[in-house]
């Protein structure tokens, strides 16, 4: 309700609405940004993108992880654990909480390593000029890269026919991206920590790492969901759609698979079952991202216009 009525109060149509903007503001504003054109969708380049398929899968088993554990918890709190429903409430807010609380902290983490060169959007890592100054023939350094173009004086080109130029030293090498990164704190590291849950008896220890699994998948949103919208800006809302098609379908999916699998919900042996289920999804959802996702944009993000010929006067 407070939302609500915070947003029907501060929401404007047209920035000319807002008292709050300046004139200045409003100049600028109007001056420069222009209506965008719009363009066909590549809906064939799209449904046979590797990349947005990586994007599709890690969306689908994020929801079910998310699904599971955000609704069925405090079924297992409430069954299993045999907590009385006052408490109960506060122990259901620790994941989500924890989630806001890490999706926050990785966006600033991944802002820094991004600012600091840590890692970038396009996956490319530079390899630091005295490093590669001790390498005592061009080819070597081919073995540290995947991709490489490696400056070095009196070398023209090696083997591989890689070309140097006569001045310095540099080299690109491809290397894992930051949505790849957080992208893999937010569900292989809580694919591991659901496997380990499974051998702990204790109730209370288990649900801890239930919680603290859950508030790890926050980094996802510095991760797989930035290159969401980074990979095709033109059509981000088409792409945005489809994967809220996976969600929508893996939520109703997880229902279903939830209450054939659990039967009884107090049976510790059936919640460890779901962890297993829960970490091969992640796991096999990830593995596609790791492979193929990426926040480069797609060559599709701008289709070529035809060209028409002008009649030539005589």
């Amino acid at each position: 309700m407070t939302w609500s009525v915070t947003w029907f109060i501060m929401f404007h149509h047209h920035p000319s609405d807002d008292p709050g903007v300046r004139p200045s503001e409003l100049e600028r504003l109007t001056t420069s940004v222009h209506p965008k054109e719009k363009l066909p969708v590549p809906w064939a380049k799209i449904v046979t993108s590797l990349p947005v398929w990586s994007v599709m899968l890690a969306n689908f088993g994020s929801t079910v992880f998310y699904v599971v554990l955000i609704m069925y918890m405090p079924v297992y709190l409430k069954y299993t654990m045999k907590v009385d429903i006052a408490n109960n409430g506060f122990l259901s807010t620790l994941p989500p909480l924890g989630q806001i609380a890490v999706m926050f902290t990785a966006g600033r983490c991944a802002s820094l390593a991004q600012a600091k060169d840590w890692m970038n959007v396009s996956a490319i890592r530079k390899v630091k000029l005295e490093y590669l100054r001790s390498i005592k023939h061009p080819s070597h350094a081919i073995r540290f890269c995947r991709t490489a173009t490696v400056r070095m004086p009196g070398y023209d080109q090696i083997e591989n026919k890689t070309p140097f130029i006569r001045h310095g030293v540099e080299s690109k090498c491809i290397g894992l991206s930051k949505e790849i990164v957080f992208s893999c704190i937010g569900m292989a590291v809580p694919a591991i920590l659901l496997t380990v849950a499974t051998a702990i008896p204790n109730s209370y220890i288990f649900y801890s790492f239930l919680v603290v699994s859950y508030s790890l998948s926050g980094s996802v949103f510095s991760g797989f969901r930035v290159s969401q919208m980074e990979m095709a800006p033109n059509f981000v809302a088409v792409i945005t759609a489809l994967g809220d098609i996976f969600g929508s379908l893996a939520m109703n999916l997880t229902h279903i698979a939830f209450i054939v699998t659990i039967g009884d919900s107090s049976d510790q042996m059936a919640w460890d079952k779901i962890c297993w289920y829960l970490s091969g999804i992640l796991v096999m959802c990830l593995v596609p991202f790791v492979l193929f996702g990426n926040s480069k944009i797609q060559s599709w993000n701008t289709p070529k216009k035809p060209e028409i010929n002008e009649p030539i006067a005589i």
